[in-house]
């Protein structure tokens, strides 16, 4: 985090005062909680000056001057640890949301979703991701192109891996939205959800150089990995799964949408 000089001087909750596109110090400290109702909302932190600063080594930091001054930020987290093979050890469940709030529904066809209504060019829309067990997660998608594009982790520095339950993912963030471009056809999301670490790069390579329409070049090229159908309950109206791994280590939720002009 950039420390200007109002830094060192902070008591309670740090004020800045000072200009973050200025040339400032850094320091490296770590959160240890948060408080969604202190000061507006604010993280606390702990630093490495003593007990002389700020509340006895501590401050609190509002989030909104969180997120202007820290450049970056890790959370130590533990890979999930394997389950056994006869109970649920992978459930998710996926949301679209129209950028209106309307939900975009969809239904199970025996082996992919569809949704039950076409969308326009220029819609907007965000994904919610939520996995029910600790697992590694992907999802990346496909249209009329064929070719196969990353939607998350869309950065080298963040981690697939959700390692608590109940995660709860918005892609491509809770202030953003994604726009339907102009490639009309069908489009496909497939989120992936597993309990080892993929090499996903090479799983696009191999989608795009596999012939057939998207759901069978992903379970072609997937098919060492995918939990068995008989091992995997789909929801019937919601895009929502629960799973028994048996020996296997990997559940595609995929979702077929038709796009048009």
């Amino acid at each position: 985090m950039k420390c200007p000089s109002s830094f060192y001087k902070a008591k309670n909750y740090w004020i800045p005062t000072e200009n973050p596109a200025s040339n400032h110090g850094g320091h490296a400290m770590c959160v240890i909680g948060y408080d969604d109702n202190k000061y507006g909302g604010a993280f606390e932190i702990q630093n490495s000056w003593g007990t002389s600063w700020g509340n006895n080594g501590y401050i609190w930091v509002k989030y909104s001057d969180f997120k202007t001054w820290v450049k970056y930020a890790y959370e130590m987290i533990e890979t999930p640890k394997k389950s056994s093979s006869t109970s649920t050890d992978l459930a998710g469940k996926i949301k679209l949301i129209e950028s209106n709030g309307r939900p975009m529904s969809a239904q199970f066809t025996g082996k992919h979703y569809k949704m039950n209504n076409a969308y326009k060019s220029g819609t907007k829309f965000r994904i919610y991701i939520s996995n029910n067990e600790p697992a590694f997660v992907y999802a990346f998608g496909s249209d009329a192109t064929l070719k196969v594009f990353e939607i998350f982790p869309h950065k080298p520095n963040i981690s697939p891996a959700l390692n608590y339950k109940q995660n709860d993912v918005a892609i491509p963030s809770e202030e953003h939205y994604i726009e339907m471009d102009n490639t009309v056809g069908t489009d496909y999301l497939c989120v992936v959800y597993s309990l080892k670490p993929l090499n996903i790069k090479q799983i696009h390579r191999d989608i795009e150089r596999t012939s057939g329409n998207f759901v069978s070049r992903v379970r072609t090229v997937m098919a060492g990995k995918l939990v068995k159908t008989i091992d995997t309950k789909f929801q019937v109206n919601a895009i929502a799964f629960k799973a028994k791994s048996k020996g296997k280590s990997a559940v595609a939720l995929i979702i077929e949408t038709k796009h048009i002009r």
